[in-house]
């Protein structure tokens, strides 16, 4: 079962709105946590089409990459953004969406 997580590259890619990453292929990059396999990654972008070929393309740009294994260190805290790292839009709004409710 094969698990795929960001790489710093992807990161830059999806927050400069990269043309090499596709709407389809955003979904996939968001769900890519390196816990969920990448069946259940297509599972849940099924409503948007998303294939096999996009996983391909994402790991062969770099954007995504194998997991590290169970014994690798979770990310600290302080390397999760929030809020106040997030700057605000040129209107005043705030880009950063802490939580999501879906109904």
């Amino acid at each position: 079962m094969q698990r795929l997580s960001k790489t710093t590259e992807g990161a830059a890619a999806f927050r400069e709105r990269s043309p090499l990453m596709s709407l389809r292929q955003r979904s996939i990059f968001l769900l890519c946590d390196g816990q969920r396999s990448v069946a259940a990654v297509l599972t849940a972008t099924a409503a948007v089409a998303a294939t096999q070929a996009d996983v391909d393309h994402l790991v062969a740009q770099g954007f995504l990459a194998a997991a590290e294994t169970a014994d690798a260190e979770p990310l600290p805290a302080s390397a999760v953004p929030t809020a106040e790292d997030t700057p605000p839009a040129a209107d005043g709004r705030s880009l950063f969406v802490e939580h999501w409710t879906l109904f």
